[in-house]
């Protein structure tokens, strides 16, 4: 089994078989592994498209289109749109729209103290 002084065998093939010099063995290379459906969401929501603003072409992105919507309806009265934009709005920590601040539910609580006494006549049936 000599071919030329070369002995072919376990982990050495023929010379003939071989890949050519400056040749891959896998030309195309690893397959690129699948986007999640997280990945393709903000692919599609950073996507640019354009709009009409006061009569101009612009150029915004979904994801401005889509929260410039949102805003658009809740405006018009949609009461799931002002929802949904007052629930974000308090999450992101931004401040309340109505002026409530965290230390106000304590004034308002003494407020509503002094105005309707606690009933003390009243028997729990313990």
């Amino acid at each position: 089994m000599t071919n030329d002084g070369y002995e072919v065998g376990y982990g050495k093939p023929p010379r003939h078989t071989r890949f050519k010099q400056g040749t891959s063995g896998n030309p195309r290379g690893r397959p690129r592994r699948s986007k999640d459906i997280g990945t393709l969401f903000d692919q599609q929501l950073d996507r640019l498209v354009f709009v009409n603003r006061d009569g101009r072409k612009v150029r915004v992105s979904v994801r401005e289109l889509f929260a410039m919507n949102i805003v658009k309806a809740a405006v018009n009265g949609n009461s799931r749109a002002q929802e949904l934009l007052l629930r974000h709005m308090r999450e992101s920590g931004k401040p309340d729209p109505f002026g409530v601040k965290p230390y106000d539910d304590k004034i308002l609580a003494e407020f509503a103290a002094t105005l309707v006494p606690p009933d003390d006549n009243v028997k729990s049936e313990d």
